[in-house]
């Protein structure tokens, strides 16, 4: 690409800042759904969905991972986590999650106090500083932070990001430029979001080795072994 074409993209990146479901919600608008299919080295093993409602002056974001990974018919790990932030004027006031992690339970609560964001977690109990993120990822701001907030346990992670420039990614069935950043530290993973500050895909490399990929989709399909009552 043209040195100068990427810094058009970089620029408008940068812009974009929040990410398009903050600019929708800073107009009144209600963000559009978000859904990924997560993939683990080519197969597909499960869906992550974000949804977005307006209670009021706040806006309320759903989110919903189901994985399963099986083998003739058998399955042999299973995360399940369930997750509700409130965000008020563009600031996270209070998150409530549940997770399953493979029969290992988690949880985390949070609430805006006085003096930050106080947290009750499986891993971690204290006050954090008030602008600290939850380690979601729908918005861009992400990738400018230095500590998150774990959605699973609650412990703040240090991490450090880096640019890695522009990539070409499938996002719901198009091919469309995006920024890749790196993030590590206690975190360890690949993020990609479009000019619009739209997050469009993720990838890892699991404990076991294997490569795990979200991909933004349109609807993700449902897989029999995903769902359960």
């Amino acid at each position: 690409m043209k040195t100068w074409l990427r810094a058009l993209v970089a620029l408008i990146v940068w812009i974009g800042g929040v990410a398009a479901p903050a600019r929708a919600e800073r107009a009144g608008q209600t963000p559009q759904p978000v859904y990924f299919e997560v993939w683990r080295n080519g197969s597909l093993i499960g869906t992550h969905r974000i949804a977005f409602r307006h209670d009021g002056a706040d806006l309320v974001v759903d989110i919903d991972i189901r994985l399963a990974v099986s083998f003739a018919s058998i399955t042999l790990f299973r995360y399940e986590h369930r997750n509700e932030e409130r965000w008020r004027d563009g600031r996270l006031i209070a998150m409530t999650s549940a997770t399953n992690d493979d029969g290992t339970a988690e949880r985390v609560d949070i609430a805006a106090g006085a003096d930050g964001l106080v947290v009750r977690g499986s891993d971690f109990a204290g006050t954090v500083p008030a602008d600290l993120l939850p380690t979601t990822y729908w918005r861009m701001d992400s990738v400018r932070q230095r500590r998150l907030i774990s959605s699973q346990d609650g412990r703040p992670m240090a991490v450090t990001v880096t640019d890695a420039g522009l990539d070409t990614v499938q996002s719901e069935g198009r091919a469309v430029p995006a920024s890749r950043y790196l993030m590590r530290g206690d975190l360890d993973l690949d993020l990609w979001y479009d000019a619009a500050g739209n997050w469009v895909k993720l990838e890892f490399a699991a404990s076991d080795g294997s490569v795990i990929e979200y991909r933004r989709v349109v609807e993700p399909r449902r897989l029999e072994a995903e769902v359960r009552p």
